[in-house]
């Protein structure tokens, strides 16, 4: 179970989407058209958003939960016992994937 809270989560009226697709906040920003956040070695980061919060063990286990949705992530430890866990380069598609099956699996 994710602890304490999700993050981005809600309905989609209540995320605070920027009206700018190339903002550096947007959940999803189209690699055709803007410039990527983070560029080495060939690895692009072109958004990055935190979708959930609980314990380490949660956040690896939510990881396996959400792999059909096919994205990158990324496991922030806050301490030696919470995280964060942030999906990478989200289309549209997989960061509906992601939310869908928060909001039918976690919602509280």
């Amino acid at each position: 179970m994710i602890v304490s809270l999700i993050l981005s989560l809600a309905s989609p009226a209540m995320l605070d989407v920027p009206n700018e697709p190339c903002a550096l906040s947007a959940p999803v920003r189209d690699p055709g058209v803007c410039e990527p956040i983070f560029e080495v070695d060939g690895v692009a980061i072109y958004n990055i958003e935190s979708v959930a919060v609980g314990t380490i063990e949660r956040m690896f286990q939510f990881r396996q939960d959400i792999a059909h949705c096919g994205l990158a992530s990324r496991i922030d430890g806050v301490d030696n016992r919470i995280a964060v866990y942030d999906i990478v380069n989200a289309d549209e598609q997989s960061r509906a994937c992601v939310l869908t099956w928060i909001e039918t699996n976690e919602p509280e």
